[in-house]
């Protein structure tokens, strides 16, 4: 485990072309064919604008190159933010005013630049329940993992009886 984190402290440090590269410098070293790379892809834009169509779902911004956003300079910071929230603007024709922080990390220099972009509400991976006395910038949520239902159901039974 502790070579996965260390390793996983490395790739998070790089710039997003460079990380790629490496995960796949790891998988061919490791004997892994390259599309283990690719089985937890983004989403496809057409998946995005089909649901952004549902009235029940908001697109909300997370980056473009899902960088650690703490690591980066300020203007870094600004441009990842901005440059997605025009993408998803462009591409839904929707106001993106909410954002996710990639793995919850983040910086003043990121709430900032969240707050002067018009965003109301950033989700952090800070575990636990929205209290009305929250920054709305720095929201707590509840992860999902990979649960089976009875799981969920005991760990947000347990969230919501808090």
């Amino acid at each position: 485990m502790r070579l996965y984190f260390d390793v996983h402290d490395v790739l998070w440090s790089m710039p997003a072309e460079a990380r790629v590269d490496l995960a796949q410098d790891i998988l061919a070293w490791s004997g892994q064919p390259p599309e283990r790379l690719t089985s937890a892809r983004p989403m496809t834009a057409e998946e995005i604008v089909g649901l952004a169509a549902h009235e029940m779902i908001t697109i909300g911004g997370h980056s473009v190159n899902h960088p650690a956003l703490d690591t980066l300079p300020a203007a870094a910071q600004r441009a990842e933010i901005l440059a997605g929230q025009a993408f998803l603007r462009e591409l839904t024709g929707q106001a993106v005013n909410t954002f996710a922080y990639p793995h919850g990390k983040h910086s003043a220099d990121s709430i900032e630049a969240l707050r002067r972009s018009g965003c109301v509400a950033a989700c952090t991976t800070h575990e636990a329940a929205v209290e009305p006395d929250c920054d709305p910038l720095l929201l707590p949520r509840i992860v999902v993992k990979h649960w089976d239902a009875a799981e969920f159901a005991a760990r947000l039974t347990a969230h919501l009886a808090r």
